[in-house]
């Protein structure tokens, strides 16, 4: 697949991957991703997507 074909239709199940809402709770089970600026699914698979784009891998992080 091209990747201008691959910006505009990704595999998975949609073009939005779900919004991770951030809040305070208790876990019953440990999970990865415990805390916005450690990791979140959204950022992750936000990663995965632009490093199949280039190739390779990507890494964001926050700046502010």
């Amino acid at each position: 697949m091209k990747p201008g074909t691959r910006l505009v239709r990704p595999a998975g199940p949609g073009a939005s991957p779900p919004l991770d809402r951030s809040t305070t709770f208790a876990y019953r089970e440990p999970r990865r991703a415990y805390y916005q600026r450690h990791g979140h699914p959204v950022g992750e698979e936000a990663e995965r997507l632009l490093g199949e784009l280039d190739g390779g891998h990507a890494l964001l992080f926050s700046s502010g």
